[in-house]
C-alpha cells in the first residue's frame, strides 16, 4: 500500500518522503517479527512499543504528503486507516502479553 502511493509522489520526494514512508512501513513488520523471536516477553514488548511508534511516524509522513500537496486525502486515507487498524492490533497484543499470554516464537 505504502509502496505504491510512493510511487505517486514527486520524484524530488525520492529520497525524502518516499525513502521515509518505505522506511517506515517496512519497519512495522520487521519489528513485529524481531521481537517476537526474543526469549523474554518483556523484549517483545519494547518491540512492539517500537511499532506504535513507527506507526505514529508512519501517519505523520502520510499526512505531510497532503499537507504539502503531493496527494489529496482520498488517496492516503486508506493507508490511514491500516495504520489505526495496526495500532489497535498492536495495543491488544500488548495487552494480552501483560497479562500473561506469550505466543510460541
Amino acid at each position: 500500500m505504502c509502496y505504491k502511493l510512493t510511487e505517486k509522489l514527486p520524484k524530488s520526494e525520492t529520497y525524502g518522503l518516499s525513502s521515509k514512508i518505505q522506511n517506515t512501513a517496512s519497519s512495522i513488520p520487521a519489528y513485529i517479527a524481531d521481537g517476537h523471536s526474543r526469549e523474554t516477553t518483556g523484549e517483545f514488548l519494547n518491540r512492539l512499543s517500537s511499532v506504535l511508534g513507527f506507526v505514529a511516524a508512519l501517519e505523520t509522513h502520510l499526512l505531510a504528503t497532503e499537507m504539502l500537496s503531493f496527494l489529496p486525502m482520498k488517496d492516503i486515507q486508506p493507508t490511514l486507516d491500516k495504520c489505526a487498524e495496526v495500532g489497535k492490533m498492536t495495543n491488544g497484543l500488548m495487552k494480552s502479553l501483560r497479562s500473561g499470554g506469550r505466543p510460541n516464537p
